[in-house]
């Protein structure tokens, strides 16, 4: 005779009593909210990459700039390629803000990442119109910031988020 013992102590056979670790207060995350996480993170590999590979190589960056139109100023150029890299860092350190506390429910990651992918989408168009040209990069960019901002401002993103606390009084 075989006896088959269960030590998982009471669990119960019903498939609707089992709640898969979550509790009624906190709902599980919809697929807007994955979505906009998983963009923001992306998002900000990328412009922390792309920071920190412009701020190694900034030299020869300069150096490209400089061959390609050679009547302006070293400081100039240097001043420029500087300001991207900074622009760079700081929207990727939002964007990485906004994934890591989005699923945290907190407010004000969502209104972050809106804010990076905004800014970053409408400095990209801009650059894309005033270059004349589109590149990989660009049209990646472009897309990832749309999939963003509109995974944020999703009815079932904002139905997600905990209501905004009234003070008494």
């Amino acid at each position: 005779m075989i006896v088959r013992a269960c030590h998982a102590g009471g669990v119960s056979a019903d498939p609707s009593s089992r709640s898969a670790g979550r509790s009624p207060d906190r709902p599980s995350m919809p697929v807007s909210v994955k979505v906009a996480v998983g963009v923001l993170a992306a998002l900000a590999l990328l412009l922390l990459f792309s920071g920190v590979v412009s701020l190694a190589l900034r030299d020869s960056i300069v150096d490209g700039f400089l061959e390609a139109q050679p009547d302006l100023e070293r400081a100039e150029v240097d001043q420029f390629v500087l300001i991207g890299l900074v622009r760079d860092i700081a929207v990727g350190l939002l964007c990485a803000a906004a994934a890591l506390f989005l699923p945290q429910r907190r407010r004000w990651a969502r209104w972050a990442g809106l804010l990076g992918a905004l800014f970053l989408g409408a400095l990209t168009v801009v650059s894309m119109v005033t270059a004349g040209g589109l590149s990989p990069f660009t049209l990646l960019l472009v897309v990832l910031c749309a999939a963003a901002a509109t995974s944020l401002l999703a009815r079932t993103t904002t139905e997600w988020l905990p209501p905004v606390a009234r003070r008494p009084g």
